[in-house]
């Protein structure tokens, strides 16, 4: 009888083990964790900086015909500018919109540095400026567009959260930030006295960045908050 009721335990122990429900508590648990080490450390925010694009088009604004070379100026011109204005909206939200942690910026020329030694790259500003110091606590990349080895799971139209390795995070962590067609980045509205601050009088194409930035940090707040379950 004593061996049939341990035997009855055990099983009843297994199947609370490994029921859906402690599975799940289990993956918030790591999640919670992710979050805690997150807001103790740093979000490394990936810049893109068209480097073999502008390296092509400045190779051919120098050669060639009079006309051939005038328009690759052009389009050497106009790239630079859309980089900077990406980097100036980048920078702007994730220095002001999130919040959440402390955030670094680090050209994208610069990943596989700092997948080998972090200690080796350049770390930059709100204003671009290097920074002497290496970003605190554990650190974070965040990067838009990111391509993964499984294909099915790459979206590259959405900003990532992953890991030092450039590893996705599990979820329920936020690890992904997209706006869809159910809904739009354009519902998410940036407060009226930053646009102001800022001199921004209407959103276009080019304030994406700051959308993200704010939903990011909102995701983070709301699923590190939830019910105090991160608490």
């Amino acid at each position: 009888m004593t061996k049939n009721l341990s035997s009855v335990f055990s099983i009843l122990l297994l199947l609370t083990i490994f029921s859906p429900h402690s599975f799940a508590q289990s993956k918030r648990k790591i999640a919670c964790q992710l979050a805690h080490d997150l807001k103790q450390g740093t979000l490394i925010v990936v810049l893109k900086t068209d480097a073999k694009k502008l390296a092509y088009l400045e190779k051919f604004s120098k050669q060639g015909s009079d006309r051939e070379m005038a328009r690759y100026a052009k389009m050497l011109r106009r790239t630079l500018a859309e980089r900077d204005t990406t980097w100036k909206y980048t920078t702007l939200g994730f220095s002001t919109l999130y919040q959440f942690s402390a955030a670094t910026f680090l050209m994208d020329t610069s990943l596989g540095t700092f997948l080998k030694n972090p200690a080796d790259c350049t770390f930059y500003d709100a204003a671009l400026k290097p920074i002497t110091h290496i970003p605190q606590g554990r650190l974070f990349v965040c990067k838009y567009g990111h391509t993964f080895g499984d294909q099915s799971t790459n979206l590259q139209n959405a900003w990532y959260v992953m890991d030092s390795h450039l590893q996705r995070l599990p979820k329920p962590f936020p690890e992904m930030v997209r706006f869809s067609v159910f809904r739009p980045a354009f519902t998410l509205r940036l407060p009226p006295d930053f646009m102001q601050q800022n001199g921004i009088s209407k959103t276009t194409k080019h304030h994406k960045p700051l959308r993200y930035a704010m939903k990011l940090n909102a995701d983070l707040i709301k699923y590190y908050t939830k019910k105090g379950d991160c608490e």
